[in-house]
């Protein structure tokens, strides 16, 4: 297997090359990458290579890593429903504050109840966004 660093590596266009100490650069692209993880610039990594009508390209590649750095994994799911429960436990609050302060001043009971109905859902909400960044974190510190 050969060896060599990332030279540049493009995430939105899935594909890069890997600088060798004793030949040509070679291209990769990110489905010839094991585990479909994204390379960093100057990450050292092992590969097989296989001549292509274009030249040189990696396949089977493994990262050995970059000092410091953690894994970034395509299809960033994870980040994005953390937002989404972020954002709506802020929402469930703000409801939460205002019906309970206008039931509170205007002596509205109908408004109390719904203040009450999202003061619950605010806090199943944080709750939800707890587990979902602990779980998260912990996947996060298995895969570095």
């Amino acid at each position: 297997m050969a060896r060599g660093r990332v030279k540049w590596f493009s995430e939105d266009k899935g594909f890069g090359f890997i600088a060798q100490a004793d030949g040509p650069d070679v291209f990769v692209h990110l489905s010839d990458i094991e585990n479909g993880r994204l390379l960093r610039q100057d990450e050292a990594v092992e590969f097989e290579e296989v001549r292509t009508d274009k030249g040189l390209r990696a396949v089977r590649v493994r990262r050995l890593g970059v000092a410091g750095e953690r894994e970034t994994k395509t299809g960033k799911t994870s980040p994005s429903q953390g937002n989404v429960l972020i954002s709506l436990t802020i929402i469930a609050f703000t409801v939460t504050i205002g019906s309970l302060l206008g039931g509170l001043i205007g002596d509205i009971e109908f408004l109390m109840w719904i203040g009450m109905a999202a003061l619950a859902t605010m806090i199943l909400l944080f709750i939800l966004t707890l587990v979902f960044v602990v779980r998260w974190s912990s996947n996060d510190q298995q895969a570095g």
